[in-house]
């Protein structure tokens, strides 16, 4: 499965789903500009309810000059560990 997590420009959510729809991988995405966090959480949910094994949580676009992009990503662990899930790094 993949997340849809990352702080994208206009379009990349869409390749991302066209990228999963040619390869048979569910993709879980919300609009553009979306909270990463929820978005991860979101596709969290649906991987344990769908007994998914790998879940790949796409959070590209974030450089480190970005602290609020940046910022966005810690909120992504508790999300991991609300689940019960680990996180590898």
């Amino acid at each position: 499965m993949l997340a849809a997590g990352g702080y994208f420009p206009r379009g990349a959510v869409e390749q991302l789903q066209v990228w999963g729809q040619r390869n048979n991988i569910p993709v879980i995405a919300q609009h553009t500009g979306a909270d990463s966090a929820s978005v991860i959480f979101d596709a969290i949910q649906a991987a344990k309810a769908r007994n998914v094994d790998v879940l790949i949580a796409d959070t590209a676009g974030r450089l480190q000059n970005k602290s609020h992009l940046m910022e966005e990503l810690k909120k992504i662990v508790p999300c991991h560990e609300k689940a019960g899930r680990r996180s590898a790094t």
